[in-house]
């Protein structure tokens, strides 16, 4: 035990000659500052990574997504589907017998399950127009697999437009829906114009592996007229899980739907439920017109009648926007409380792509895959303080292309500057004061580390062998009241000699007997991480004892037992 109790002082002044080197190159004021970096040569560790490589350039390592081909066969699809009612095929009595009604099928690859609207041309419409004025009037459609509509995976971004007019002020009507019920739960959205007002709402569409919001809706501010088309606009962009309403070119409300319903939240990924077959429905249960309809897998412009609105509009083969993540491993600081100060990274998000860092700590060990519901990660910007405490730490990164898909972020490396906070000094100079009746007290020099002044401890260990400790004196005093323990422990502010004798001035008097010795036994008893034997005090037998200091970062919890100083030297009592 002496041998190892003399490694552990060597290996101690070992590492306070490194850290004040270290703490001269990182310009920091405290003496255990220090510095970890993902991204130098030999660091490049990581849990898992996903469509992310890291390659060299200039002899440097920097983190991009990987390339990835073009989508597959067939060689042109498209992006959007338009209605713009402008052809009569769409009514029911001409669907399946006409040849353009074919035609249009083929063209579009949905089905037309039913088309029931009176067709019209009123002046301020784009051409022609569907009115909704009976109960039976409807547009049910199978979209294409090609659209939003029908992915059951997760939707990136996603647009809905609608140009459209109410006849008259409603309660709840319902001018758009995709939806379908399972399990008695309804899962999609709908479109709904409620007291002069649009809003659309979202039935448990929006969810991750840990949760799910069963609804939630956006809504317009402004009060919409009766007899005039609106342009109302909804835009879903997946890169940071934000939906917004436009109600003619004005932004009318902006919700990112993420855990904690903040921009750098952790995003909830839309999708429709995986057994869903269930149609688009348009203009059933309200009393309107539409005049022009776009869905959309990709961001419409504010006013989409300036591009190709009205026609099918097809785009060539092109990438899909591709996201990566690294979640690095769970690395290790050498005390529980440590000072995190900031973190710094380096890299570049060109031209609408995305790049974020992501950061986690805590003072027990925890698994790489902790879910996010158990010890979230936090959103990070680079060089700003951000003042955590933690022994165990973790990156995450995400990264997203600009919306084609062709270009990629970077990043060069992370940086985490931190300050330890290791345990106090020994005690020094212990002694034994008297031996009296069965009690001992021993005094020492007081620690003058304000950690140890303002909310530290004393404690006290004893063995028939130096170092080799049968018990442990934890608490001055535990008293049982009404099931409720109250601990008193050996401290400073009520331990410190007053006395005018200047030899025991700054000392500290512990005095403890065997029924204390029993008390902290019957404690511990339940606490194996605390336990020792604790046999009580024999006459006439010798004992050695010595003291440590524990600061105020020390605490009963496992993980917190590292903030207990070396060992003081040892004296013999007989009691």
């Amino acid at each position: 035990m002496k041998n190892e109790l003399i490694k552990y002082q060597q290996w101690k002044k070992t590492t306070r000659r490194f850290l004040i080197i270290a703490s001269v190159f990182l310009f920091s004021p405290s003496l255990f500052a220090g510095i970890y970096e993902w991204g130098h040569p030999g660091s490049l560790d990581y849990h898992s990574i996903d469509n992310v490589k890291v390659e060299k350039i200039n002899g440097n390592p920097v983190a991009r997504l990987v390339r990835f081909p073009a989508r597959p066969e067939p060689d042109m699809e498209e992006d959007s589907v338009y209605f713009s009612f402008n052809e009569s095929f769409l009514d029911t009595s001409m669907s399946g017998k006409s040849e353009r009604a074919d035609h249009y099928r083929a063209l579009m690859g949905e089905t037309i399950i039913k088309a029931d609207y009176r067709t019209i041309s009123p002046p301020d419409a784009i051409g022609k127009a569907a009115s909704f004025e009976i109960k039976s009037h409807a547009l049910w459609l199978r979209m294409p697999e090609y659209t939003f509509f029908q992915n059951k995976n997760g939707i990136d971004d996603f647009s809905l437009f609608f140009r459209i007019k109410f006849y008259r002020t409603s309660h709840n009507a319902e001018f758009f829906s995709r939806y379908g019920y399972y399990g008695g739960r309804k899962y999609g959205m709908a479109g709904v114009w409620d007291k002069k007002k649009i809003k659309f709402e979202f039935f448990n569409f929006f969810s991750d592996k840990e949760s799910m919001i069963p609804q939630m809706e956006i809504s317009s501010l402004d009060t919409m007229s009766i007899n005039r088309y609106y342009n109302a606009m909804l835009h879903y962009r997946g890169n940071e899980g934000s939906l917004t309403l436009y109600l003619d070119g004005k932004e009318q409300d902006k919700i990112f739907v993420t855990v904690t319903g903040k921009k750098y939240g952790k995003i909830l990924i839309p999708r429709f439920h995986p057994y869903d077959r269930s149609p688009a429905v348009f203009g059933k249960n309200f009393l309107g017109s539409i005049d022009e309809i776009i869905v959309s897998n990709k961001i419409l412009p504010l006013d989409p009648s300036t591009g190709n609105f009205g026609s099918v509009y097809q785009k060539e083969n092109s990438p899909e926007q591709k996201r990566g993540m690294i979640l690095g491993n769970v690395q290790k600081l050498a005390h529980s409380r440590s000072f995190i100060e900031k973190i710094e990274y380096a890299g570049e998000a060109p031209d609408s792509s995305l790049l974020r860092v992501y950061f986690r700590s805590a003072d027990s060990l925890f698994p790489a895959e902790e879910p996010e519901s158990v010890l979230p990660f936090r959103k990070v910007d680079s060089g700003k303080m951000i003042n955590m405490k933690g022994r165990f730490f973790q990156f995450k990164v995400e990264m997203m292309s600009n919306s084609i898909g062709s270009i990629s972020p970077s990043l060069d490396y992370i940086r985490l500057r931190y300050t330890e906070n290791p345990p106090p000094s020994a005690p020094k100079f212990l002694d034994v004061y008297k031996v009296e009746n069965g009690k001992i007290a021993l005094i020492f020099m007081r620690n003058n580390e304000m950690d140890v002044i303002n909310g530290g401890k004393y404690m006290v260990y004893y063995g028939i062998r130096p170092y080799e400790p049968l018990g442990k004196i934890y608490f001055k005093d535990i008293v049982y009241e009404g099931g409720v323990i109250k601990k008193t422990f050996f401290h400073d502010r009520a331990d410190r000699l007053s006395d005018k004798d200047l030899r025991l001035q700054n000392r500290i008097l512990l005095e403890m007997d065997n029924e204390l010795i029993e008390k902290n036994s019957v404690y511990i008893r339940s606490k194996p991480w605390m336990y020792f034997p604790n046999p009580v005090l024999k006459s006439d037998i010798p004992y050695y004892f010595w003291v440590t200091a524990v600061d105020s970062a020390w605490d009963e919890d496992p993980a917190y037992q590292d903030h207990e100083s070396a060992p003081s030297n040892t004296v013999v009592v007989r009691p």
